[in-house]
């Protein structure tokens, strides 16, 4: 299984958003999809700040349990992820034939579940529930593209305990442990034609690499109150590793394996056990939060930076009984995103939202791939929360993701030049029910 990572190590940019910077989701809470996730840490306005800054649950003063979703279906205003061939081409310089690989983007729905429960007027505990990295790519099989990708899915699932302590009336503190499962899968098209020196395109086979792992983290807030009516809040998360240990399962065309085999290539390209390495990166968030007195509106802000550097390489180890290490580089760039939000209150049941924010990519374009194709996007987002009775509200929120053309020039294992751009765009509809008990 010497060459059994190659075709995986030439196209795995893996992980699957391309909805938020790099492969991170960014739908952690249903009011905050609102205001553009603007003023996370310092908001504090129901459960979901055990994930945004846990040191906010100190200002909820009822038992409360958030729960809802947002749902990612194909883009309501033309295809998620639209991809124009700019000439693929072979190692020799001849055109890769096939199409644009349509829709690409998958649809589906990122869950949030949060609960609080007050101990005393200082003390809180809660618990939160949420899909933080993730989603999925999926191309038409004959695409041109399909040597650098077919598809790639990426599901976790964060299950984060914390605690919350009021050190005096403007200073609370917080923590929590993360503890994240992750499993990945990924698939592509293998160029054997091109691989055994005959013609690119006769010869197609596929690989499949499936694996998962389980991550430990941490994550730790500060909120101040500066006076009734502003706050500041920053928070800290923690980056971990998932070491994903699976299998990767080969088709191989008969003429291709004949062909390995004469070469005495006779463990190429075989099933087997598969690993890699793969980051979750450390973030940091400083938010503030304003009241106007007197009136109707609050306005909010926040700033995100993201060590997206500790995505650097791939690499990927085969198993006995012939070991191969493959790996490849990614080098990409530390990001900030920043936002601006406001509510305004309608009446005493309706509460309106509204934000815009920038979210810049990590991706420098010489690893764009087609697995993330990913670049610097603009987020609006409307919202609102309607209070069915006292202690139940329902939260609403629909966010819509410009994204800044994405030229793509990434060569694969084969030698093969994927070329084009992406023009991506992507809606995003949330709804959930905050309960306080």
């Amino acid at each position: 299984m010497a060459t059994a990572g190659f075709a995986l190590a030439s196209s795995l940019c893996i992980a699957g958003s391309v909805f938020a910077a790099g492969y991170q989701v960014g739908q952690d809470s249903i009011s905050g999809a609102g205001v553009a996730q603007a003023g996370g840490a310092a908001a504090a306005t129901d459960a979901s700040t055990i994930y945004t800054n846990p040191a906010g649950m100190i200002r909820l003063t009822e038992r409360q349990f958030v729960g809802g979703g947002h749902a990612l279906p194909p883009s309501l205003f033309g295809d998620s992820i639209d991809f124009t061939n700019g000439g693929t081409i072979t190692n020799t310089g001849a055109a890769v034939t096939g199409g644009d690989g349509g829709e690409g983007a998958v649809g589906t729905v990122i869950p949030n579940l949060y609960a609080m429960w007050p101990v005393r007027d200082d003390l809180r505990v809660g618990i939160g529930i949420n899909a933080p990295y993730g989603l999925a790519v999926d191309y038409e099989e004959d695409w041109v593209g399909r040597y650098n990708e077919l598809g790639a899915a990426v599901l976790t699932v964060n299950v984060n305990p914390s605690v919350a302590y009021r050190v005096n009336e403007r200073w609370s503190v917080g923590g929590g442990v993360s503890v994240m499962y992750s499993r990945a899968r990924l698939t592509q098209v293998i160029d054997f034609g091109r691989a055994l020196g005959g013609v690119s395109g006769t010869q197609d086979g596929s690989s499949a690499f499936s694996a998962d792992d389980l991550g430990v983290g941490f994550n730790l807030g500060v909120l101040y109150e500066l006076n009734a009516n502003t706050r500041i809040g920053a928070q800290y998360r923690s980056g971990f590793d998932f070491h994903y240990k699976g299998d990767v399962d080969f088709t191989v065309p008969a003429n291709a394996r004949a062909g390995l085999d004469g070469n005495g290539q006779t463990r190429a390209f075989t099933d087997g056990g598969m690993r890699a390495d793969f980051p979750i990166p450390e973030t940091a968030s400083v938010s503030i939060y304003h009241d106007v007195p007197n009136s109707k509106w609050a306005f909010m802000g926040d700033i995100t930076w993201t060590r997206w550097e500790v995505f650097d390489h791939l690499v990927f180890v085969a198993d006995e009984p012939q070991t191969s290490t493959n790996i490849i580089a990614t080098f990409w760039d530390n990001t900030y995103r920043v936002s601006a939000g406001a509510t305004f209150e309608w009446s005493p049941k309706l509460q309106l939202r509204g934000g815009l924010a920038f979210d810049d990519s990590p991706i420098k374009t010489l690893y764009r791939g087609s697995g993330v194709p990913d670049s610097d996007r603009v987020v609006t987002a409307v919202g609102g929360g309607y209070a069915l009775r006292d202690n139940v509200t329902i939260d609403f929120a629909y966010q819509h993701i410009f994204f800044k053309t994405g030229r793509v020039i990434n060569r694969v294992g084969t030698g093969s030049r994927h070329i084009g751009t992406f023009d991506n765009q992507a809606d995003f509809l949330s709804l959930g029910v905050t309960w306080k008990f």
